[in-house]
């Protein structure tokens, strides 16, 4: 008998790879308009700092936010915490994206001579 997660991958990764072919391929319309803002861009570009940095905010809310919650009552509500979290994590990425990962990209670019094509 195949395991269930195999007979799932066999119909999701297929479909998965004709949406990212067909999303790719766009020219216009709304969500090439969407995908191609300046907002979206910004997001793809800092979403490795995204991911590296994610576990900041959620260790601080995690470590802190009960104390907190005792002079602020809304940090007790799980969704306003679990709101913040994100939207801190997206902050603080495109912070890190600007301020360190391109300050860096440039300085190694820089001394080696060579050129980067930014999506911006």
């Amino acid at each position: 008998k195949i395991p269930g997660y195999v007979t799932s991958n066999i119909i999701i990764i297929p479909v998965c790879s004709i949406l990212i072919y067909a999303v790719a391929n766009l020219k216009s319309g709304a969500l090439f308009n969407l995908l191609t803002s300046r907002t979206a861009i910004i997001l793809g570009e800092s979403s490795y700092c995204l991911y590296l940095l994610q576990a900041l905010p959620i260790q601080f809310f995690e470590k802190y936010g009960n104390n907190v919650s005792k002079f602020i009552p809304i940090f007790g509500d799980n969704y306003f915490r679990c709101g913040l979290t994100i939207i801190s994590s997206i902050i603080i990425s495109i912070v890190f994206h600007y301020q360190v990962e391109k300050v860096l990209r440039k300085k190694i670019l820089n001394k080696y001579h060579l050129k980067y094509k930014s999506l911006e």
